[in-house]
């Protein structure tokens, strides 16, 4: 679906290169190397990056084929560049987005850091939804650091607020 979603919009490449950030991620994680060649080929016929966070989805589009193709030399340094590039950018939905990708590549200190911001930002802003969103990637940091009571806490809210807010498959 995402797939065919990215090539229907190849007429705007920004949005194309977003819908394929979805893409190959789905198809990493699923390990699906039919998927990723196919988006492969997709992403190789859009223009180049317009502006930062169009070179931001390039750097995950290009992070994720890597890693999907087993190259992790090239998967790493486009993951952390994207990092890098939505600290810079300051935007939220992309911070978000990257606190799961530092998890990706195992950068620990950075994943706690990166969550520990989004969950304060999304409580300061009253901003529901968002801290659902940043509490689990925050619950694996507590516990990948030894802070089994603070995981506990992160995870229980995290569960509570998939429930009320009307996203249980979120649980």
């Amino acid at each position: 679906i995402l797939a065919e979603a990215a090539g229907d919009a190849a007429g705007d490449p920004a949005f194309a290169r977003r819908v394929l950030a979805a893409a190959t991620e789905a198809a990493w994680l699923a390990s699906d190397a039919e998927a990723a060649a196919a988006l492969r080929s997709l992403g190789e016929g859009l223009a180049p990056p317009a502006d930062e966070v169009d070179r931001f989805f390039a750097d995950l589009v290009q992070g994720f084929l890597a890693f999907a193709a087993g190259d992790l030399r090239r998967g790493f340094p486009a993951l952390s560049s994207a990092i890098q590039r939505a600290e810079r950018l300051g935007r939220p939905e992309l911070l978000t987005m990257v606190t799961y990708h530092a998890s990706y590549i195992g950068d620990d200190g950075e994943t706690a850091r990166l969550a520990s911001a989004r969950v304060a930002a999304a409580r300061s802003a009253g901003a529901a939804l968002e801290l659902l969103f940043a509490l689990p990637p925050l619950a694996l940091a507590e516990i990948v650091g030894g802070r089994w009571g603070a995981a506990a806490g992160s995870a229980g809210e995290a569960l509570r607020l998939a429930r009320e807010t009307g996203q249980p498959e979120l649980s």
